[in-house]
């Protein structure tokens, strides 16, 4: 298997080359068309649009305002506007349809021409039995019997041991000798980068840069463009837009603070306690409750916390 692989190419510090030379990257696109220098972009010869400037308002009146003639004069009402009255007369339940169709009720009704007939039950007993069920015979359905071909016999266990060797092991036998076979495929010859003793260097040269040789004396084309060079504008720049120069706004003095200030109030209201009570409070008709008198607690008397609650205590108890 070994002599049917060629053997690889692999670079040591021997046969390795080392290039002494810079390698040339200009290409030859890039030797032909050289790269114009000192060139300008053609300018437009559209003159530039300048917006109009007005010192007037703008005119809200379009054309369709111009050209709109108003068809209908003021709309009025024919109809004075009444208030709604309810009715105190009973809901009529009548509808239009039964308004227009009345029904008749004088009206005779026609007699019909078929006699009377008056039901007699049968003392016979109900036949239940229909004629399908009368007629109706079953057809006989002999059971399908399957050809000798297609039963199968009962399976019969063997007896004796399984035995696991096939026909093909039977009948296969193992060759003593075997002949590899040789590959019809050439072997590939032995490479050397290196030629001889001598490391040549790296021939960067193409077949182009050696048929097309660069010319000499010879100067490079001029351009016909005219070669402007840029003059700033000697006018002041203008920095206000057409909406700052059509609109004109008025001044108008801050509105007044609303806030009424300390000096409409006296000085005793100022000081006065905040009024705590409320609309809830005054219109509250129920019981209320009753304070606790230790809120009030003198200052000669104690008071005594057990379990129950608490208990004032005065020096005359």
């Amino acid at each position: 298997m070994k002599a049917c692989r060629p053997l690889p190419i692999r670079h040591t510090p021997e046969t390795s080359i080392r290039i002494l030379d810079p390698f040339n990257t200009i290409s030859t696109f890039q030797d032909d068309f050289k790269a114009h220098g000192a060139v300008e972009r053609v300018l437009p010869m559209k003159p530039a649009e300048r917006a109009p400037e007005s010192t007037e308002p703008i005119d809200s009146m379009t054309i369709n305002k111009q050209d709109f003639t108003q068809k209908f004069g003021k709309v009025e009402r024919v109809h004075a506007n009444v208030a709604y009255k309810p009715s105190t007369a009973p809901f009529n339940g009548v509808t239009t349809m039964q308004r227009d169709f009345p029904a008749r009720v004088c009206l005779r009704r026609e007699a019909s021409f078929k006699p009377v007939h008056k039901y007699a039950p049968s003392d016979v007993m109900f036949e239940t039995q229909t004629t399908a069920q009368m007629e109706y015979r079953s057809w006989p359905v002999h059971r399908r019997e399957s050809p000798a071909w297609a039963t199968r016999g009962q399976y019969v266990p063997s007896k004796s041991a399984f035995s696991a060797i096939s026909s093909y092991h039977d009948d296969y036998v193992e060759p003593k000798s075997v002949v590899r076979a040789k590959p019809i495929r050439p072997q590939a010859p032995e490479m050397s980068i290196t030629s001889g003793d001598h490391k040549a260097s790296f021939a960067n040269g193409t077949t182009h840069n050696s048929a097309y040789v660069q010319w000499t004396n010879a100067s490079p084309a001029k351009s016909f463009k005219v070669q402007s060079q840029y003059e700033p504008p000697i006018a002041k720049f203008e920095a206000q837009s057409t909406f700052r120069s059509h609109y004109t706004g008025k001044y108008v003095p801050p509105a007044r603070i609303c806030k009424p200030s300390l000096k409409d109030y006296a000085a005793d209201e100022l000081t006065k306690p905040m009024n705590a009570g409320t609309s809830y409070l005054e219109a509250f008709t129920g019981e209320k409750p009753k304070p606790c008198p230790a809120s009030k607690i003198d200052k000669s008397a104690t008071l005594k916390v057990t379990k129950a609650g608490h208990t004032l205590v005065t020096q005359d108890a």
